[in-house]
């Protein structure tokens, strides 16, 4: 094991960057709901029979510090990378190894760090940004080494981020001293372009590999990433606007659409690894027609995934696992939990065979054929997938307990 600055740790992700990747591509959980275009959807078929838990990881800053949050993973090349959250505390970036979870480095971060937020692993680099006021940087490591290649400031005022997008040649944030989207070099961290946007935080972009989407207070925006120029779809009815964080992030479709979750949201904590209080409607943007396609009948808690035309979401009136048609927003079929829940946390995973959930009670997977939970895991929280069928858990519905599960699929 190696280590940085002066402590153990966990964490990493690298692949592949491509405009409206195609549904069935399976990939590695490289960006933020595992792909550039954040469908949350991995190629692989499974037999729960076959499921087990392989390992478990608790941060070494679980025990100390204000909280013992971990930040929401992602995964490649057999790494993963993960993050403390927490607030003017210590706490570190870690790389961890897919299939035994013992930490390959780890580089600490000032103690004074006001908040360091969740990694992308990406071709072989981990991006993560610190933030606060006047100490916010983007960072990018080298995936096998834990050597820092690039340090770049940028501005913000005491705003969290998700996993910045990453992937051909940029890197890309929310940030911005009253709001905004920042796109750096890849291979040298110097700044390629700013957009400003409506202050909203909490939010990381989609893309097509033309074009960056961001659904910031009420309209979904539309950034050209050669030119720069901005256009923008209105939503007429957001679910909620008394926050100044979105916790989620819009998906790109192959039907020149793209869907989001409407309004904004609050944790009631500044942290990146909490979940928001409000449901949102699912709102569908006719990128062609430049107008709002659909709106979901009932509001959402959990950031959706997308495939094979549904769009699989969880709400709490009604509690259920809704399996939504992606050309209408209307409910194709459900799942009801019976296992005492109250509410669905985090985000949906869906897969060729089963799309798994977590309730505030366990992780479920929900069979595509039956529409029945066919395993489930007594631990709730964020979910990741790897593309060689490692499933993690970042323990907590709400907020963190400062432990990741692995189970192995297959």
């Amino acid at each position: 094991m190696r280590i940085h600055n002066g402590r153990s740790a966990v964490a990493l992700v690298f692949s592949a960057f491509l405009p409206v990747a195609p549904v069935w591509a399976a990939s590695d959980w490289d960006n933020y709901q595992g792909n550039a275009q954040h469908t949350g959807f991995v190629a692989q078929s499974f037999k729960p029979a076959k499921f087990r838990q392989v390992w478990q990881w608790t941060s070494p800053h679980a025990a100390d510090g204000v909280m013992r949050f971990i930040n929401p993973v992602t995964m490649a090349g057999g790494l993963i990378a993960v993050t403390d959250d927490d607030y003017f505390s210590p706490q570190a970036l870690y790389v961890l190894d897919e299939l035994t979870g013992q930490v390959q480095w780890a580089h600490e971060f000032p103690a004074d760090t006001p908040a360091l937020n969740p990694p992308t692993l990406h071709d072989g680099h981990v991006s993560v940004a610190t933030s606060g006021h006047e100490a916010t940087y983007m960072h990018q490591f080298d995936a096998q080494s834990g050597a820092l290649l690039w340090k770049t400031p940028f501005s913000a005022q005491w705003e969290h981020y998700l996993a910045p997008l990453v992937g051909r040649g940029t890197v890309n944030t929310n940030g911005g001293y009253y709001g905004g989207l920042y796109t750096f070099k890849s291979k040298t961290g110097v700044q390629r372009s700013f957009t400003s946007l409506p202050q909203v935080d909490l939010y990381t972009p989609a893309t097509d590999g033309v074009n960056n989407y961001v659904y910031a207070g009420d309209a979904l925006y539309i950034i050209n990433r050669d030119s720069g120029a901005v256009t923008s779809i209105v939503d007429p009815a957001p679910s909620y606007t008394g926050g100044y964080s979105y916790i989620g992030a819009p998906i790109v479709t192959q039907r020149q659409r793209v869907l989001a979750l409407s309004g904004e949201n609050f944790s009631g904590r500044a942290s990146a690894s909490t979940g928001g209080y409000y449901d949102r409607s699912v709102v569908s943007f006719d990128l062609q027609g430049k107008t709002l396609e659909w709106r979901s009948a009932d509001l959402y808690t959990t950031q959706p995934a997308l495939a094979n035309g549904l769009v699989f979401a969880g709400s709490r009136t009604p509690l259920r696992l809704a399996a939504m048609d992606e050309t209408s927003g209307r409910v194709q079929w459900s799942w009801t939990p019976t296992d005492g829940a109250s509410q669905f946390c985090r985000n949906v995973i869906a897969t060729k065979t089963h799309v798994f959930v977590s309730t505030d009670r366990a992780v479920h997977a929900i069979d595509l054929n039956t529409h029945q939970s066919v395993w489930s895991i007594p631990i709730p929280g964020e979910l990741a997938l790897s593309a060689t069928g490692t499933l993690t858990i970042n323990e907590g519905c709400g907020e963190s307990t400062g432990r990741m599960v692995a189970v192995r699929l297959k």
